[in-house]
């Protein structure tokens, strides 16, 4: 389920920017797919205070009631758009999502910044 929020902080942002732009032009041409898009708008719902999704794909998959297959090529196909990283984290050894904050990210600038880095350096 998603991370837990009061009402009042529970948001994120969509930005109007060339990557968002890069991924309609990816479902125009076909290098990604409608269900893609529903990925990743689960993946946005499991976005921390941080930014991180901290979701396996096949939770995804079950909350989309679709294959854990299908749900694995959709994140194989965003991760190849560069629209998420997948990131391991060294200190629990967990697994995490990051989205391309040029395209959707949640909290304040500070915290936008600081996505901006993680996700660069996971590319």
């Amino acid at each position: 389920m998603p991370f837990p929020l009061n009402e009042a902080e529970r948001f994120a942002k969509v930005h109007h920017s060339r990557d968002l732009e890069s991924v309609f032009q990816a479902l125009a041409c076909r290098d990604l797919q409608p269900i893609d898009l529903c990925v990743l708008l689960a993946l946005v719902s499991h976005m921390d205070r941080v930014g991180r999704a901290r979701v396996t794909a096949t939770a995804v998959a079950s909350q989309l009631n679709i294959a854990a297959a299908s749900c694995i090529r959709a994140t194989s196909r965003l991760r190849k758009q560069k629209v998420i990283v997948k990131i391991r984290d060294p200190k629990s050894n967990s697994v995490y999502f990051v989205i391309n904050p040029f395209v959707a990210s949640i909290g304040n600038d500070q915290n936008r910044g600081h996505l901006v880095a993680q996700f660069e350096a996971a590319l």
